[in-house]
């Protein structure tokens, strides 16, 4: 099962290297922004759900270690888990952004049609669903290597707070 997931999504950059080969592609229902943090394999909101129940990710975790007073070990493993979050989702950003810009192209050009944009949004969506399921365990293995103190403290950073309220 993995490796026919990884083998589509190496197809799928492959397909789309001409367009990502030229930078941060252009989409019309994208931002820039968005688009950004999907390439990089940077956060892009799909882990929401967890951050408004107290699991924080491990982005989250590095940047308040002072605050949280992080033990070595513990900025080691958040560290750990961040890295292997981007490199992942990386990887399922850029296919699914390739799929995108296939999309985007397929009407640009006037191709369009039932079959083919079913298809592609099918497979847009596969991808959307992997990335947010490998943000959402991110976040998973995080929460276990903190105290119950440190929770309790990064619930109450003011930027975390916010998130919670909608502000």
């Amino acid at each position: 099962m993995f490796f026919r997931a990884a083998t589509a999504c190496v197809f799928s950059i492959c397909a789309a290297l001409p367009v990502l080969a030229q930078g941060a592609p252009q989409f019309s229902a994208i931002s820039a922004a968005k688009v950004a943090a999907l390439m990089e394999g940077k956060d892009s909101g799909l882990a929401q759900v967890a951050d408004a129940h107290g699991w924080p990710s491990p982005d989250a975790v590095v940047a308040h270690a002072v605050e949280l007073n992080l033990a070595p070990d513990q900025i080691l493993i958040a560290t750990k888990i961040k890295s292997d979050l981007e490199r992942d989702a990386r990887d399922i950003g850029r296919a699914y952004l390739a799929v995108e810009a296939e999309l985007e192209e397929t009407f640009r050009s006037g191709r369009a049609s039932p079959g083919n944009v079913q298809a592609l949004a099918k497979r847009s969506g596969e991808l959307r669903a992997q990335l947010r399921a490998l943000q959402l365990s991110a976040h998973i293995k995080m929460r276990p290597n903190l105290t119950r103190a440190q929770l309790e403290i990064f619930s109450r950073l003011p930027d975390v707070a916010a998130s919670r309220t909608g502000g």
